[in-house]
């Protein structure tokens, strides 16, 4: 299990570190550091004896020791990958964005929802699929916008005619042979997220 080590680090370091241009870090070893800990990096101005507020966090990718390479004893070396907390957000926006349906552009819709219907009734295999089995799926959705236009629910009608849209997008793909993680109206397989 991986340990966050919070750690002061000088205003100059901080930004070579925070901006990639040090991928590395050398510290005395007192924290028994190991691949995949993170250190949460406080920048610390020594002259004024104060943190500054700005913080970045980063994964250790390799700890090299005074075995190796003739350092310092006590001393070590630190690889460092991008910050966890800015890949973590960037994923979460992704996340996001993939899963927040667009109702007023109809073709952005449209390619966002079909890329949320592929990840989320994913597929190793096409075997299966039948063009009846699109068919239903595209009766099925369309079937869905037209009960919520008549029941009066504009966003949910708006919505599920971008989802019929996108069904017929990811048809399209199947068709032309590409990405065809979408296994509709086939049950789904061990492993894979259940609609």
């Amino acid at each position: 299990m991986s340990v966050v080590h919070e750690i002061k680090i000088w205003p100059a370091y901080f930004d070579d570190v925070e901006s990639g241009r040090k991928p590395f870090e050398v510290r005395f070893n007192d924290r028994h550091f190991a691949v995949d800990d993170v250190l949460h990096l406080r920048e610390f101005d020594p002259v004024a004896n104060s943190y500054s507020g700005r913080e970045c966090r980063r994964r250790i990718s390799c700890v090299l020791t005074e075995e190796r390479f003739g350092i310092q004893s006590g001393a070590c070396v630190l690889g460092l990958d991008q910050g966890v907390a800015e890949l973590e957000a960037e994923v979460a926006r992704l996340v996001d964005l993939l899963n927040a349906p667009e109702l007023v552009d109809f073709a952005s819709g449209v390619v966002r929802e079909a890329a949320h219907q592929r990840e989320r009734w994913p597929s190793e295999q096409d075997a299966g699929k039948q063009p009846s089995d699109w068919f239903c799926l595209i009766g099925y959705l369309a079937g869905k916008a037209l009960a919520a236009a008549l029941a009066g629910d504009r966003a949910k009608a708006l919505h599920h005619c971008i989802s019929t849209a996108a069904g017929l997008a990811n048809w399209h793909a199947a068709l032309l042979g590409a990405d065809t993680r979408m296994r509709p109206g086939i049950a789904t397989r061990a492993g894979e997220r259940a609609a």
